[in-house]
């Protein structure tokens, strides 16, 4: 079945059990419609087409979302803790934005996150690339470091984060640093501060 969070208002649904469903539609339109996976040990898997779009918020402080299905991040993916993984793909699209927050390391584990929208990275948490993770960053795409944050990489296999967009280091009094291979044909604007390249890869 489909879990659908589409009733008009401002509420919040927390995931407290492991979830398999065969899709999600999050987002109203009218108020704000909060899906929460909180819980290291809860795990949200989306096995088929899944979009978050006006009103809706996907928010992940701990735990895993996961699955074979396309996620569609029309709206807001707040991510301050936990795993994105799994073998779908993920889209954000123009007007979509992912809050990349908290000290606390997020992994991109083994999914490709397509970025058409806006990528922010701040409070000085890490963003980790880790068993093939591709972050793509396409030709309107922006990915803002926005404290004294990292986008790092473990594994094999490799991990890669391709920028065709925009690649700016915007706030922080400090430095930040790419370790996961860059393959860059994009812009990188760094307006304060340092920004590292220590991964290897390309620039075109």
């Amino acid at each position: 079945d489909r879990a659908i969070i589409d009733h008009p208002g401002t509420y919040t649904v927390t995931v407290n059990v492991n979830a398999t469903v065969a899709g999600l539609t999050l987002g109203s339109g009218t108020g704000t419609q909060t899906l929460l996976v909180n819980n290291s040990s809860r795990i949200l898997t989306l096995d088929g087409p899944s979009a978050v779009s006006a009103g809706g918020v996907l928010r992940l402080t701990s735990g895993t979302v996961t699955g074979t299905g396309a996620l569609t991040l029309g709206s807001r993916f707040e991510w301050t803790g936990g795993t994105l993984t799994g073998s779908g793909l993920t889209v954000v699209p123009l007007g979509g934005v992912v809050a990349v927050s908290s000290t606390g390391t997020k992994t991109l584990g083994a999914r490709t996150l397509r970025n058409s929208g806006t990528i922010q990275i701040e409070n000085d948490g890490d963003l980790i690339l880790s068993g093939n993770a591709q972050l793509e960053n396409l030709d309107t795409g922006t990915v803002e470091i926005m404290a004294n944050s990292d986008i790092g990489s473990s594994g094999p296999p490799r991990s890669v984060f391709r920028n065709s967009g925009t690649l700016r280091r915007s706030a922080g009094t400090g430095g930040s640093t790419i370790s996961a291979p860059l393959e860059n044909p994009g812009l990188v604007d760094v307006r304060t501060g340092q920004l590292v390249v220590s991964g290897g890869g390309t620039s075109l």
